[in-house]
C-alpha cells in the first residue's frame, strides 16, 4: 500500500471549472440541433452520463463560452442534488459526444495525463468522498457544494497501472449491467405486446361485454378494533391496500388472530385471487394474493366464476386494463374506487381455452423479467462491494 497516495483533487487535474454564470447561459441562447452540446445538471448520473436532456447552443455562442468546455474523456461533478440525488455525484463524458458546454451546477474536471479519467470518477464515486461531500454540502432548499469545496476533497490514488486496471474491471461490470437492464427493457416491451392481446371491453359500455360482476363474485374485509390488542400480532395474514402492488402477495406487514377474524366475521381469502386496491396511494393497482389472508376495507378480492373465468386471466385483465378502465370510471369525480364501480367494467372474455393460453404467454414474460431482475440485483451487489474493496486498496489487481 506504500505506493497508494492521497491527494487533493486539485492536485490530480489540469483544470477544473463550473458552468457559466446564469446571465451568461439563458433560455435565448439555446438553439436547435445542430450546435453545440449543453451538459446540465439532469445529464449527470451517479456514475453514468444520461442522455435524453439536450440542449444546444450556437456554434459562435459556444466560442465565446470556451472556458466552460468538455470533451470526451473529462469527469463531470454535480454541484446540486435532490432527494433523489445527492450532491457530488460524478460520470465521464462519453467518447461518442463532441465537444460541449457545461452549464451551472455543473463542474467538469480535466484529469492530468497521470490520472485515468475512469478511476477519478469512480474515486468520486467511493464511500469516502461521498462523506466528504456530505459533511461539505450546504444549502437553504437543496444541498450543493461549491467549486472550492470540490477540489479539496481527498482522493486515495494508487499508481497509474492499477487505476487503469481497477476502472477496467469496474467498467465491464458496468457493461454488464446495462445489457441485463436492456434485457430486462425488452422483456417488458414483450409483456406489454402480450398484455394487449388481453381482450378488455369499453369502460363506459359502448360496445358488446361482460361485465366484471357477471362472471366474478367480490367483497372487501375489515379492520379489527385497535383496542384490543390481543387482535393484531396473531399470525394471519392482512392484507392492506398498501400492500397490493402489481405483485404476488406471499406475506403482509401486519396479521391478525384467530378471534380477531371470528369476532368480526372477517371471511378468509384464498391464494390464487386477484386482488384490487380502492383507496389510498395504491388505489386501482392489482395483486395476485399467493397464501391464505384476510383483508381490510380499502382491498377488493375478486373470486372468478371458473366455469368462465380462468382466476389467473382476470388478475391479468384487471392488471393490464385496470389504469384505462378505473381512471375513466373516475371521471366523475369519484375520490376512490368501489364495488359497484369496479363490479360494473366491463370486459370482452374469451374462451377458457383462450384465457390459459395467454395467461401461460403473460407468466412466461413476467418470470424472465424476474430472473433477470434478480441477476441485475446481484450485479449492483457485488459492483458495491468490489467498488469499496478496490478503491480501498483492500483489493490489489496488481502484484505489489
Amino acid at each position: 500500500m506504500s505506493e497508494w497516495r492521497e491527494c487533493f483533487l486539485a492536485e490530480l487535474a489540469e483544470s477544473t471549472v463550473d458552468g457559466p454564470f446564469g446571465s451568461a447561459l439563458k433560455s435565448e441562447h439555446y438553439v436547435e440541433d445542430p450546435g453545440v452540446r449543453v451538459v446540465r445538471l439532469a445529464n449527470l448520473g451517479d456514475g453514468t452520463y444520461l442522455d435524453g436532456d439536450d440542449a444546444y447552443i450556437a456554434d459562435d455562442y459556444a466560442t465565446v463560452l470556451q472556458r466552460h468546455a468538455v470533451v470526451a474523456g473529462d469527469v463531470l461533478v454535480a454541484s446540486l442534488g435532490d432527494d433523489n440525488h445527492r450532491p457530488g455525484r460524478a460520470c465521464q463524458y462519453p467518447a461518442h459526444h463532441e465537444a460541449g458546454i457545461v452549464k451551472a451546477d455543473c463542474f467538469r474536471v480535466r484529469p492530468k495525463n497521470s490520472v485515468d479519467g475512469l478511476f477519478l470518477k469512480e474515486a468520486l464515486n467511493s464511500e469516502d468522498a461521498v462523506v466528504q461531500v456530505r459533511r461539505l454540502a450546504q444549502g437553504v432548499t437543496r444541498d450543493r457544494i461549491n467549486l472550492g469545496q470540490l477540489r479539496r476533497i481527498r482522493l486515495r490514488m494508487p499508481p497509474m497501472e492499477e487505476q487503469r486496471r481497477i476502472a477496467e474491471i469496474l467498467d465491464y461490470i458496468d457493461e454488464t449491467i446495462q445489457a441485463t437492464a436492456r434485457v430486462i427493457a425488452k422483456l417488458e416491451l414483450v409483456l406489454d405486446g402480450v398484455a394487449q392481446s388481453v381482450p378488455l371491453g369499453d369502460p363506459v359500455g359502448r360496445i358488446a361485454g361482460d361485465s366484471l360482476g357477471s362472471f366474478s363474485s367480490s367483497r372487501s374485509g375489515r379492520t379489527p378494533s385497535r383496542s384490543i390488542d390481543h387482535y393484531y400480532g396473531g399470525g394471519i395474514p392482512w392484507v392492506k391496500s398498501g400492500e397490493v402492488a402489481g405483485s404476488t402477495i406471499v406475506s403482509t406487514a401486519e396479521t391478525l388472530s384467530p378471534s380477531a377474524v371470528r369476532d368480526c366475521g372477517m371471511l378468509y381469502v384464498q391464494p390464487g385471487t386477484p386482488l384490487v386496491a380502492m383507496y389510498g396511494a395504491t388505489a386501482g393497482k392489482v395483486g395476485w394474493l399467493g397464501v391464505k389472508a384476510t383483508t381490510n376495507q380499502a382491498v377488493l378480492a375478486i373470486e372468478a366464476d371458473r366455469r368462465k373465468a380462468d382466476p389467473r386471466w382476470l388478475y391479468w385483465a384487471l392488471r393490464t386494463g385496470a389504469a384505462r378502465l378505473l381512471n375513466s370510471v373516475q371521471g366523475s369525480g369519484q375520490p376512490n374506487l368501489n364495488k359497484g364501480i369496479i363490479e360494473r367494467l366491463m370486459f370482452v372474455l374469451p374462451t377458457l381455452d383462450g384465457q390459459r393460453v395467454a395467461v401461460q404467454r403473460l407468466d412466461a414474460a413476467e418470470s424472465a423479467i424476474a430472473r433477470h431482475a434478480d441477476v441485475l440485483a446481484k450485479l449492483r451487489r457485488v459492483r458495491s462491494g468490489l467498488a469499496a474493496d478496490l478503491l480501498s486498496g483492500h483489493v490489489r489487481t496488481v502484484v505489489p
